[in-house]
């Protein structure tokens, strides 16, 4: 049984946690933003709970740094994540080479999506920015090879350079 541990970051883990092995994180009640980088290169991170209090989630939060283009040995990130409504941010680079999130649901209450904020996300197959998102960063997207379905809404006013390249 993967183990759980109620954090907002990974200073916050027990210093017996080896990050390139399965663990669960459950973000406690009234945290209002995950900082930038709090889980970066946490390979081991297969599931995050996030609670209706987070209103944003920053900048390279859940990040891995590319390797190659297959997961790798030590894990290749979160497989499972639901954002709540309360988000409205996702940040740049939030989930860079999480290579084995096969689906993410950005809810109503999202405005931004932050530049490569899912790029390199391969394993993801399907995508949909609901009506709330107005800007999508740079190559937000970008080389997510797995994508084969995207909904776009009309209210998006800004949207970046090499969104869906590949």
């Amino acid at each position: 049984m993967t183990q759980t541990y109620v954090v907002a970051s990974q200073d916050e883990l027990p210093n017996s946690v080896n990050k390139n092995q399965p663990f669960n994180v459950r973000i406690p009640e009234g945290v209002t933003k995950i900082e930038e980088s709090a889980f970066y290169e946490c390979r081991g991170l297969t599931k995050v709970t996030i609670p209706d209090t987070v209103t944003e989630i920053g900048d390279q939060a859940f990040q891995l740094l590319y390797l190659n283009s297959v997961p790798s040995a030590t894990g290749c990130g979160l497989t499972e994540i639901n954002i709540p409504e309360s988000v409205t941010r996702i940040g740049d680079c939030a989930f860079c080479n999480c290579m084995c999130l096969k689906e993410i649901n950005i809810p109503d209450g999202v405005t931004e999506i932050g530049e490569d904020a899912f790029g390199g996300c391969s394993g993801l197959t399907e995508i949909t920015i609901p009506e709330t998102v107005t800007q999508i960063g740079d190559s937000a997207f970008e080389e997510c090879e797995g994508l084969t379905k995207i909904n776009l809404p009309e209210t998006i006013t800004e949207i970046g350079v090499g969104v869906f390249s590949r």
